[in-house]
């Protein structure tokens, strides 16, 4: 009676970032992530540091994990999730890292409007709405439309529908604003 098997060895290979972490700058409240992508054999452990810190997933911090690509999602941005952010990739061949900064500013209180000549142009008589807004908190009114900053993009702008003179002039105070309807005044 014999008996024989195969052994087949494949080499450890050092965990790589194919894609690093970039910087990223959020408005308060908003979602901030930060994604890479990294290979290795055998496939490697992330971890996650903030400032240094090992992070836990938890309700406002959230890791995704899919195929090679890896991210650090930060629900509801706010001031003190500002800092220096790492991503640690580690396998037996071997540990890399790579960081990004995360900016987390104050915002706006009001509505973005697209940059100059970046929206339709406006017929006679009608206006950008400006006003106030929150998003997560609630009431931005269904007449904007989120659209994509580019192709692919995960990063949307917010368009308003465009209002008759009537509508958005007074902006609820009575007061005229120029800056919404020009001749007005």
């Amino acid at each position: 009676l014999t008996c024989s098997a195969r052994l087949m060895v494949q080499p450890s290979v050092q965990p790589l970032f194919t894609r690093k972490l970039e910087d990223v700058d959020v408005v308060e409240g908003r979602t901030a992530r930060f994604d890479c992508m990294i290979k290795g054999k055998p496939l490697p452990d992330i971890m996650w540091y903030k400032d240094g810190e090992l992070l836990e997933e938890s309700s406002h911090l959230s890791f995704v994990y899919e195929d090679n690509e890896c991210s650090l999602v930060v629900l509801g941005a706010a001031e003190p999730d500002s800092g220096v952010y790492t991503c640690t990739a580690k396998n037996l061949a071997g540990e890399v890292s790579c960081k990004a900064e995360l900016a987390v500013r104050a915002g706006t209180g009001g509505l973005l409007l697209p940059a100059e000549g970046d929206g339709e142009e406006q017929p006679s008589g009608l206006c950008r709405q400006v006003c106030p807004w929150e998003d997560q908190g609630q009431a931005v009114s269904a007449a904007g439309a989120a659209h994509p900053l580019a192709a692919g993009s995960r990063a949307h702008r917010l368009l308003p529908r465009r209002l008759r003179e009537e509508e958005c002039c007074h902006h609820g105070h009575g007061a005229v604003s120029s800056e919404c309807c020009p001749g007005s005044m």
